[in-house]
């Protein structure tokens, strides 16, 4: 898996923050009215689709930079007790959440700076949505979401995909490019909503293809418990020694096999192509282990 500070590092050279990242110069949580703030930035970073969020301490953002210099945009976060700085959070989370989200928090060295960096992963959520559930200040009681790096209340469309969407889908295409019309098939299919979207390189075929593939899945940074809990849905490559590699690969990651995409021609010509099923490997597999059995 990647490093943490190799997944954050452009984020901070850049300054730009997203739907799925908040940078923040520091972070008091003192008192009620700081917390509730906290809790309102996580519950919004965990509402929004996209995978792991990151609230980002100790690094200005593009609106407050003077220069391109690291020691002016990045003060670093001193916080000498992470352990408890991590309960505060949680407790923070725990009084303003319903539910409260999952984080985990760590400090990361600058490479080059005698500071550090406070990080607060936000993990990816399968309870959306994530409701604030008293005033503080300045913070109303409501359902937040990302909108580009802004903080709203959720719209009656966003509240909707989070209450009636079955789960998050992990899409790794290995095979023919998908148009946004595959992706509202798929989406159609699976009654899920599409989190991530991975396309590899081309397979070369001067390396073997259990290393490619291998390299590719490492540098998602999925953790053990994601391999093992998300809806990963594969549009698997045409060639079948590629393909072959692919699914072993992901079935020792997963602990079961992938749902695969089978697409078909959508008209004579064979020039533009539909989703037809999602087949489901696993099932496939339990039944055939049954039949043998009986």
């Amino acid at each position: 898996m990647p490093s943490l500070w190799k997944s954050i590092e452009p984020v901070i050279q850049s300054g730009r923050e997203t739907r799925k990242i908040d940078l923040k110069r520091e972070l008091d949580l003192n008192d009620k009215v700081k917390q509730a703030k906290f809790a309102k930035d996580v519950a919004a970073l965990a509402n929004t689709a996209g995978g792991v969020g990151y609230l980002i301490i100790g690094v200005l953002d593009t609106k407050e930079r003077t220069g391109t210099d690291p020691a002016t945009y990045v003060p670093g976060f001193d916080c000498p007790e992470a352990d408890a700085f991590q309960r505060l959070m949680q407790q923070a989370l725990d009084n303003f959440c319903n539910p409260p989200p999952e984080i985990d928090f760590e400090l990361v060295a600058h490479p080059t700076l005698s500071v550090k960096i406070g990080v607060v992963l936000v993990l990816r959520s399968t309870r959306r949505p994530h409701e604030i559930i008293r005033d503080s200040g300045e913070v109303k009681r409501g359902i937040y979401v990302r909108r580009g790096a802004e903080t709203f209340i959720a719209s009656r469309e966003e509240l909707q995909e989070m209450i009636t969407s079955k789960g998050l889908i992990v899409l790794l295409n290995f095979g023919r490019p998908l148009t946004p019309d595959h992706l509202q098939q798929l989406k159609t299919l699976t009654q899920a909503q599409i989190d991530e979207i991975h396309t590899p390189l081309q397979y070369a075929d001067d390396e073997p293809y259990s290393s490619q593939t291998q390299r590719f899945l490492n540098a998602l940074g999925l953790t053990s418990e994601e391999w093992q809990s998300l809806q990963i849905v594969v549009n698997l490559p045409g060639l079948t020694p590629t393909a072959a590699a692919l699914v072993a690969d992901l079935h020792g990651r997963m602990g079961h096999f992938p749902q695969v995409i089978r697409m078909r021609p959508a008209d004579p010509s064979r020039t533009t192509y539909d989703i037809a099923e999602i087949i489901e490997l696993q099932r496939l597999r339990d039944a055939a282990l049954q039949e043998v059995r009986s």
